[in-house]
């Protein structure tokens, strides 16, 4: 996670509402604590950008708001004591996105010493259907030469695959272009499209994926 960003007040305001800066500036772990609204706002944003290709995206105006974690009897957003994790968020928190205009999408937030990931979805049984995994890139992948594009595609293909029982050769990760602004990436198993929802994410040194298996009828 990227240090010290938490101090500038600043780049605050143009993410965070006030309410948020606030909790970033009494949290045990401000970095960690910004990070993590930072991570659930952007999930937000992917999700609507999948209803609504226009949309903008408006982290000032959006707000993060964790709710408490089971067995604690104090916000998630203050410093805590237990298992060695004090000083940090919670490795799990939920909540909610409250989007204006929109609607309040639920959350779920994995915190680590070393990543922060979160996903959003427009309804509750939908994210807790939702299978994830976060990757540390491997030592060959990292620096300029590096592709974490392409290694979070492969992990994610690796995934469904053993899921489907089938080859990984049979599936591809998918982006098209509208207007010339690329489209949320799709599944295509043997050439048709898949009915799996799925979000890629990539920083620093770690990747994250997230999928879904739709709905049909």
């Amino acid at each position: 996670m990227n240090a010290r960003k938490s101090t500038d007040l600043r780049f605050l305001k143009k993410i965070l509402t006030d309410d948020e800066i606030s909790l970033v500036a009494g949290s045990g772990d401000p970095d960690a604590a910004l990070w993590s609204m930072w991570a659930c706002k952007e999930a937000a944003y992917k999700v609507i950008h999948k209803m609504d290709s226009g949309a903008a995206f408006l982290p000032r105006r959006w707000s993060v708001l964790p709710a408490y974690v089971p067995g604690m009897q104090h916000d998630v957003c203050s410093s805590y004591s237990g298992n060695g994790a004090a000083g940090r968020w919670a490795s799990d928190v939920s909540g909610l996105v409250r989007i204006p205009g929109f609607h309040e999408m639920p959350f779920c937030l994995h915190v680590t010493r070393l990543y922060v990931h979160c996903i959003v979805s427009d309804n509750e049984r939908a994210l807790e259907e939702t299978l994830w995994q976060a990757d540390a890139l491997p030592a060959a992948k990292k620096g300029n030469g590096s592709d974490p594009s392409s290694f979070v595609r492969s992990r994610l293909t690796a995934h469904l695959a053993r899921l489907l029982r089938c080859s990984a050769r049979e599936i591809e990760i998918i982006r098209t272009s509208v207007e010339g602004r690329l489209q949320p990436p799709e599944v295509h198993i043997n050439s048709e499209r898949a009915a799996i929802d799925i979000s890629l994410s990539h920083d620093g040194d770690y990747t994250a994926y997230a999928f879904l298996f739709s709905a049909t009828e």
